[in-house]
């Protein structure tokens, strides 16, 4: 897949690791067995692409669907379209705690400059 299909995609990862890669070349995050990724684009109509590359690790095989085909999916099955979300609801979940773990440590290390920098 091409990073323009990307955003048009919705993505189970079956097998092996995904690795997210920020701005600055980084490994920002990782996706497992049972992950979706493109979550955001489909939620998100207004979301232009992804804030990350994505590199697949070695052995990794996806399920990639269309939002199409998802969308048709979600109007002709409950039980599957809860499911779909609640794995999106998952996923989404792990990816903010994450982010908020980050987030704290940073805080935490610009509090212990400032407290340096004060002495």
């Amino acid at each position: 897949l091409r990073e323009d299909e990307m955003t048009k995609m919705l993505m189970h990862v079956v097998e092996g690791e995904v690795f997210m890669i920020d701005a600055q070349g980084l490994v920002s995050g990782k996706l497992v067995a049972g992950d979706l990724l493109g979550s955001e684009s489909f939620l998100d109509t207004g979301n232009r692409g992804h804030a990350s590359k994505v590199v697949a690790g070695k052995g990794v095989k996806l399920l990639a669907f269309s939002h199409s085909k998802v969308q048709m999916v979600l109007r002709n099955n409950r039980a599957v379209g809860c499911a779909i979300y609640r794995r999106m609801a998952s996923t989404l979940a792990r990816r903010l705690a994450r982010d908020l773990g980050a987030l704290k440590t940073w805080q935490r290390l610009v509090t212990s400059l400032k407290d340096e920098h004060i002495r």
